[in-house]
């Protein structure tokens, strides 16, 4: 989604410089994006920001010097190249500033876009087409002290500009803050929601701590309720199903724990149901996982199994296309079975 969408009133006039201003647009947008995307861990988005952050002082600091460059070059009024100069430092102390207390700050978010769009107004908006105008002047003979003195600053179509820019900005932010919020509040109850239930499920002889993983009884009832909800919400749910039909060298019950263990190891959310479905059964059932989030899932499930004995492993998922979809989901996992081979831990997993 573009937060800053570029205007016919942000040009200069001069192309290379335009461009540029575009190009730094765009790296806004993207770190806008990554302040605003739910999607992601914690971890995955401190490394997302600090790629980003890096990002936008890069190319902030290259732009800067090629247009200190300009003014120099065109012999603009000294004050000028001052003004301009300062404002370049500014940005990158308060760019390094926000970078530094973002821990301590807690609407980094809204700080930062306000601070972008305050930038665009200042120097957008403002000393660069300023310094143009300044720069054609000279160049056409006018003495760079009168060009300084008698330029008008921001026009009144800009000062438009950029109120349509704030107003932009004020919607986007209360929605996405909106949005974020109530994400992070529906992760945290999902999280409590999870907790109480494993305890519940414990309790009911539901789950069984030794396998770490629920009985046949509870993933039925499970498959019905998520394949009903993917239905109604259009959310794929997908399924690993895992068997082990010939003789081991493991007792049954020995392998069956070694298999339960392992794959609950694997999973990486709450929401991930690992169940005994028989002896030498074992399902994983994966709401809200499309195929090919649970073939990546099945591949580290493959890994971690592959040592333990002659296993099977099928792979499905879909969007349901009914209510009851959860039967043909469990036959689509089963036809897919193949043989888990050391040599093809990594190879692509079936599709259903």
């Amino acid at each position: 989604m573009q937060l800053f969408v570029w205007d016919h009133h942000f040009s200069t006039g001069l192309p290379e410089l335009d461009e540029q201003h575009k190009a730094l647009i765009d790296v806004f947008n993207r770190l806008h994006d990554t302040l605003f995307h739910a999607g992601v861990s914690s971890d995955e988005r401190e490394a997302a920001l600090r790629r980003a952050f890096d990002r936008l002082m890069n190319y902030a600091r290259a732009q800067f010097t090629g247009e200190e460059q300009l003014m120099r070059e065109a012999g603009i009024d000294e004050r000028h190249q001052q003004k301009h100069r300062r404002q370049h430092e500014q940005f990158i102390i308060n760019l390094r500033e926000m970078w530094n207390g973002r821990a301590t700050q807690p609407d980094l978010h809204g700080r930062l876009m306000g601070f972008l769009v305050s930038w665009i107004g200042l120097h957008i908006l403002g000393v660069d087409p300023s310094m143009v105008r300044q720069m054609r002047q000279v160049k056409a003979g006018r003495a760079a002290v009168d060009a300084y003195e008698d330029d008008p600053g921001v026009s009144e179509a800009g000062q438009r500009a950029l109120l349509n820019l704030v107003g932009h900005l004020y919607l986007e932010l209360s929605a996405h803050a909106r949005a974020r919020d109530a994400a992070l509040a529906a992760a945290d109850a999902v999280a409590a929601s999870a907790q109480v239930l494993h305890e519940r499920l414990a309790r009911q002889g539901h789950f069984d701590d030794e396998l770490q993983a629920a009985d046949a009884r509870l993933f039925e009832t499970r498959l019905e309720e998520e394949a009903a909800r993917g239905f109604r919400s259009e959310s794929p749910l997908s399924m690993i199903l895992l068997d082990w039909g010939v003789k081991s060298a493991n007792e049954p019950s020995v392998l069956l724990r070694d298999v339960t263990r392992a794959v609950a190891a694997e999973m990486k959310r709450t929401t991930d149901l690992v169940a005994c479905l028989g002896p030498q059964r074992v399902a994983v059932l994966l709401p809200d996982t499309p195929l090919d989030g649970a073939q990546l899932a099945g591949q580290r499930v493959a890994a971690a199994i592959a040592a333990l004995g002659p296993l099977r492993m099928g792979v499905a998922g879909a969007v349901p296309r009914s209510r009851g979809y959860g039967a043909v989901l469990l036959a689509d996992a089963a036809s897919s079975l193949l043989p888990i081979a050391h040599a093809a831990v990594s190879a692509p997993l079936p599709n259903s």
